[in-house]
């Protein structure tokens, strides 16, 4: 699912959950525990 912002800035999401989670909710991937960006900076 490919999403744009007004800014031109584009976003791939790889299901829905993602992309609620991102946009509507306005979660922060490195504080979001299941998000690859959070396991990354864990280690």
């Amino acid at each position: 699912m490919l999403y744009v912002r007004k800014t031109g800035q584009t976003f791939d999401f790889c299901s829905s959950k993602c992309r609620r989670n991102l946009i509507e909710l306005k979660r922060v991937p490195g504080r979001t525990e299941w998000t690859g960006k959070a396991r990354k900076a864990k280690k």
